[in-house]
C-alpha cells in the first residue's frame, strides 16, 4: 500500500520500463530468482536483481505446513518511472500461483531512486 499522493504522482509519471522476476520462497525471502520479462534490452534487470534481494515476505507467504522451506512460486514486479528529478523504480512481490486466501497476494514494496546515475534504496517503510 502506498499513500494516495504518492500514487496520484505514480498516475502522472511515464513508465519507461518493467522487469519482472520469478523464483520460489526460502526461509522468508526469494531464491532460485530469475528475470522472465525484461524491457529495454535489459536495461533494468540488475537493478531488479538487486532490489529483490532486500524483499522479507511476510509470515502470510509460508507454506501452510509453518515450516520456512517452501516451493511456493513468488514474482517480483520492478517498474521504472520517469519523474521530475529523474528515475524512480518501485518493486513488489506477489504469489505467482492460485492462492485461496487475498492477503497471501501482497507484501512489503520497496523503492529506488537514481541520484547521479547510481542507484539508491528508499526507506519505504518495508520490513526485514
Amino acid at each position: 500500500m502506498v499513500k494516495p499522493s504518492f500514487y496520484k504522482s505514480l498516475l502522472i509519471s511515464p513508465v519507461e520500463a518493467w522487469v519482472t522476476l520469478r523464483g520460489h520462497i526460502t526461509d522468508y525471502r526469494f531464491a532460485g530468482v530469475r528475470v522472465v520479462h525484461s524491457e529495454l534490452g535489459g536495461k533494468y534487470d540488475a537493478l531488479a536483481l538487486e532490489m529483490v534481494k532486500y524483499i522479507k515476505l511476510l509470515s502470510g507467504w509460508e507454506s501452510q505446513t509453518g515450516t520456512h522451506v517452501s516451493s511456493r512460486r513468488v514474482r517480483f514486479d520492478v517498474l521504472v518511472y520517469t519523474i521530475k528529478d529523474g528515475k524512480m523504480a518501485t518493486g513488489f512481490p506477489q504469489l505467482d500461483e492460485a492462492e485461496g486466501t487475498v492477503p497471501s497476494y501482497y507484501g512489503t514494496a520497496l523503492m529506488a531512486i537514481e541520484k547521479d546515475g547510481k542507484w539508491e534504496l528508499v526507506d519505504s517503510g518495508r520490513s526485514g
